[in-house]
């Protein structure tokens, strides 16, 4: 790493202004954007964990903590009372804790912008930034309360420490990175592999990466000292978050719970798991219900398929359809003119972050992949400014603004966004679900709907948690509750009325329950009379 130039006050102005800009569109879209499908769940449990004084609550079910406990902070203080209502403690307290998240989305333009900087200079940095700024998915997560925004934070800040602390004290060339890998890990357990990985490449990067004067030779020494180094900052890491997480102060909820998961035919490590629960740590017990989450979940939607098991190739198309226009074209432009510009640290650290993800079994959305994209448009802004100068310069600052223009059109519905190339945000629903395009946030839309057309009696049927959806407007089916057998009964219970799908449920498991794919084939030969960001309307008055 270069010693990069001091910030300047037209740095911290940059920083401000699209910080700021970024931070505005997404305190005005809190009351536009319904609850998501997580957002209850983190609200609820978050307000468990204070209350307890435990982290048990989100940790027993593979949740890390320390996003989740920032974020209702100022809620626990202020809003929530022990005799509070869940709808109250949801809808009074999400404004707040999506504040909360807001700390998260200038520790990660900050520190993108240092990252940048240290890589390719001043302009790198601010383009870097810009990207980030102005990109319709970051603008979109970073309005809600959720953990994606603060792993991708924290792996970007342990990215440029670490990069930073070679010239520092040896311990703190341990200390720091090790203890930026622990929150990390505290903050989703992805930052396990995305922050081991991130630590593994910055080291092999700096000792036998390419250098001014050629490729650094491979000796022997140096693999020892990597190998030691490494395990050093990752048992730091570990203990950092395992003291955080502590015990479980009611530790036979725990041992209930994790026995409750021992599948009808367990294997050896089922049933070690089963029987030393109550002796477990929280972080030891989140990590082992991911780990039995991750071997049982399986399923994506893609391309208007359900495909039981995933498929390989669904982070690579995800990216492809979800990264704005004008970034995926400058980046193809840059391949293929000049790839040497791309061969930089954050570019290799988003490349191999990128190919590790493509292993994971939890197809559910491009969220999941956000620390190598961040990685990738540092990697971008680098590219640029090393390979052209200023016309790269030239070149970031029209596809940024091009960007922004694009994330003024789809706000407050960044989550639904699809770029052009691949069909615009109209027809994402055809391509996408989950948290690609219907979280579960488009309530409020929905009853903007309700309201401009004189409030008709509307059934709902979607995958979501906002509490409005169980408000008077809407009567709400859920064929688990109360299961139909076959599309005849659901009619004659639902009766003449509207009837508003959500993307995310038509998308997903149509064979659970078994009546659900003959239901879905009866309103595949109906036509909507309306459609909101996130669900197709019909009119069952004039259903065949």
């Amino acid at each position: 790493m270069d010693r990069p130039t001091p910030v300047t006050k037209f740095d911290l102005l940059w920083l401000a202004v699209f910080g700021g800009l970024s931070s505005l569109a997404c305190v005005l879209a809190w009351d536009r954007v319904g609850v998501t499908y997580d957002e209850s769940f983190y609200l609820l449990y978050g307000r468990e964990c204070w209350k307890q004084g435990t982290c048990a609550p989100l940790t027993i079910y593979g949740t890390m903590p320390l996003p989740i406990e920032v974020e209702t902070a100022l809620p626990q203080l202020l809003n929530w009372r022990a005799d509070t209502p869940l709808t109250e403690v949801i809808l009074g307290s999400l404004r707040l804790a999506r504040a909360g998240n807001l700390v998260f989305w200038w520790l990660l333009l900050v520190h993108t912008f240092l990252l940048g900087r240290a890589v390719g200079g001043n302009w790198a940095g601010r383009l870097a930034v810009a990207f980030l700024a102005v990109d319709p998915n970051w603008q979109a997560h970073a309005a809600l309360a959720t953990t994606d925004i603060a792993v991708s934070a924290m792996v970007v800040a342990l990215a440029y420490h670490t990069l930073a602390s070679r010239r520092r004290r040896w311990w703190v060339r341990v200390l720091l990175p090790g203890t930026l890998f622990g929150l990390a890990v505290l903050t989703k357990l992805s930052g396990l592999l995305y922050g081991g990985l991130t630590l593994a490449v910055i080291d092999l990067w700096q000792r036998f990466g390419p250098a001014d004067d050629g490729p650094r030779p491979f000796r022997g020494r140096a693999m020892l000292a990597f190998v030691g180094l490494l395990t050093a900052r990752t048992l730091i890491g570990l203990l950092v978050a395992a003291v955080y997480c502590g015990y479980d102060t009611n530790p036979a909820r725990t041992a209930l719970h994790l026995r409750e998961m021992v599948p009808d035919e367990p294997t050896a490590f089922d049933l070690w798991r089963a029987r030393n629960s109550d002796h477990l740590p929280n972080f030891a017990v989140a990590v082992l219900f991911q780990e039995y989450m991750n071997s049982r979940i399986g399923g994506s939607y893609l391309f208007g398929a359900w495909h039981p098991h995933g498929v390989w190739y669904y982070n690579p198309a995800v990216v492809a359809m979800k990264l704005p226009d004008a970034l995926l074209l400058v980046g193809l432009f840059v391949l293929v003119i000049r790839p040497w510009s791309l061969l930089n640290l954050p570019a290799a650290l988003a490349v191999v972050l990128f190919v590790f993800s493509v292993l994971s079994k939890r197809q559910i959305g491009v969220r999941l992949l956000f620390p190598p994209l961040a990685l990738g448009e540092i990697g971008l802004a680098v590219a640029l400014v090393r390979g052209w100068g200023r016309r790269g310069v030239g070149v970031g600052w029209v596809a940024a603004i091009v960007t922004g223009i694009v994330a003024l059109w789809v706000w407050p519905n960044g989550l639904s966004y699809m770029n052009q190339l691949s069909g615009g945000p109209g027809r994402a629903y055809r391509r996408m679900a989950d948290s690609n395009v219907d979280w579960g946030q488009g309530i409020p839309e929905l009853i903007r709907w309700h309201d401009q057309h004189d409030r008709p009696a509307t059934a709902l049927w979607y995958f979501g948690t906002d509490p409005r959806a169980h408000g008077p407007r809407f009567r709400v089916i859920d064929l688990k509750e109360n299961p139909v057998g076959s599309v005849s009964e659901l009619k004659a219970m639902l009766g003449p009325t509207f009837l508003a799908v959500g993307h995310s449920e038509a998308a997903t498991s149509p064979t659970k329950p078994p009546v659900k794919q003959d239901i879905l084939d009866w309103l595949a030969g109906q036509q909507p009379v309306d459609r909101t960001s996130t669900f197709l309307i019909y009119d069952l008055r004039l259903a065949k």
